[in-house]
């Protein structure tokens, strides 16, 4: 999933303009009929922080990315140590 939007922004975009430059925001999220109530911890919700951190590795991405899950602390090292070894894998 996240490796598909990779593409669609390098081609859109450039890669210079489209992964070198990016800025994300990421948590899980808790919706309901009406849209988003609520941010989650990782480990509360659906979303896998795997696959974007390898997409993100894969890609060689680089910006911001902000994380908005009620635990900053943990779920950014999550992420950051999923990509870390993403990236000594290339």
């Amino acid at each position: 999933m996240y490796g598909r939007n990779a593409d669609y922004l390098e081609k859109n975009l450039g890669k210079k303009r489209g992964l070198e430059d990016l800025h994300n925001h990421f948590s899980g999220i808790n919706y309901n009929e009406k849209g988003e109530l609520n941010h989650l911890e990782f480990s509360q919700s659906d979303f896998n922080y795997e696959e974007l951190a390898k997409a993100l590795s894969d890609y060689d991405c680089k910006g911001v990315m902000v994380s908005e899950s009620p635990n900053l602390e943990t779920d950014c090292l999550k992420l950051k140590n999923e990509f870390d070894v993403n990236a000594k894998k290339r």
